[in-house]
């Protein structure tokens, strides 16, 4: 298993004098390399060392207090790793899209025959990503789902490219019965409103399930605004991400000690981390990041850019924890 090195095993013997809970952090960060942290797909070929990126993200500050408080969060990130990620796939086709399908198809239950209904209803829906950060060949693997449709594509490029004619022809040419489009996670979900609004606009006549598997509260009211506006449209989130890993722009009376010491070290720390660029519409945004969320979320593919711009962004005056992959 690997090892802390040197350096940080100093700093946390120096901090534990003053504050012995921060041995209690140290084993769960060690717990959560071996568990989850080391299987960064982004790190995992290249910078893989989960405790040598450690070390280089406590360097990026001088201030040990600024180092302690970096150190405190990381037992508070929202981590998704590749089997939470599964499990995630299977909940979302299992019961949220089962329990759809039932409704719109629909499905009486004292019909001997409602098993092959239900098969040949999933077959008859198209399912596509929202985005291409949805594996949808992994959620079609997964779930073992038959498709009879040799096109999967992603719904922010149909937007962007597609003639809205051309997909209502291949809607019908197909004789699809409904649409299914996924998303893994929505932050202030202003991407995902548009892709969806599109969709329903296109297909007026076509029900459609939209459907995230983790959702920040933002994004939660974006969406669920949506389908007041369309009447062929279902939302579901299977997770929404819970306030408390949210750091909020306001400071909330009842927060942990390590959240504000975080918001400041984040507004502080911000051209540092961006090597000069100021907090507005370029990359990463804000010392909250996009859109000011504030989150503590990490997926094992990569990091949301609604995360702390701290934990992921990369620049000359900063190495990141998290490293984000990123378009240009």
């Amino acid at each position: 298993m690997p090892q802390m090195n040197d350096f940080i095993e100093k700093r946390v013997t120096e901090w534990a004098l003053s504050d012995s809970d921060i041995r209690e952090v140290n084993f769960r960060i060690i717990h959560l390399e071996k568990r989850l942290f080391n299987g960064y797909v982004p790190c995992k070929y290249n910078d893989s060392d989960f405790f040598i990126r450690l070390k280089n993200w406590l360097g990026n500050i001088t201030d040990t207090n600024d180092q302690k408080a970096l150190f405190e969060i990381i037992p508070n990130f929202f981590y998704v790793g590749d089997e939470e990620i599964n499990s995630l796939y299977r909940s979302a086709y299992n019961i949220e899209i089962a329990r759809w399908l039932i409704n719109v198809v629909p499905i009486n239950f004292r019909d001997t025959n409602n098993e092959a209904i239900l098969n040949q209803a999933v077959i008859d829906t198209w399912f596509c990503p929202i985005t291409d950060s949805f594996s949808i060949n992994d959620f079609f693997k997964i779930n073992n789902i038959p498709s009879r449709f040799d096109l999967r594509p992603d719904w922010h490029s149909l937007t962007e490219l597609a003639d809205p004619g051309a997909i209502s022809k291949y809607v019908t040419n197909n004789n699809i019965k409904r649409i299914v489009m996924l998303e893994d996670f929505v932050g202030s979900g202003s991407q995902v409103a548009s892709r969806v609004t599109f969709a329903c606009s296109c297909l007026p006549k076509v029900e459609i399930l939209c459907i995230s598997l983790i959702t920040c509260p933002v994004g939660v009211t974006t969406l669920n605004a949506l389908v007041n506006k369309f009447g062929n449209l279902t939302v579901k989130h299977i997770v929404e991400i819970p306030a408390e890993y949210l750091i909020n722009k306001a400071i909330s009376i009842d927060e942990p000690i390590i959240y504000t010491k975080i918001r400041e070290l984040a507004d502080r720390s911000y051209l540092t981390v961006t090597n000069g660029i100021s907090p507005g519409p370029k990359k990463p945004y804000y010392p909250l990041g996009y859109k000011e969320t504030g989150g503590l979320i990490i997926l094992n593919t990569n990091v949301p850019d609604n995360s702390l711009p701290l934990i992921h962004h990369t620049s000359n005056t900063w190495a990141p924890l998290f490293k984000r992959i990123t378009r240009v």
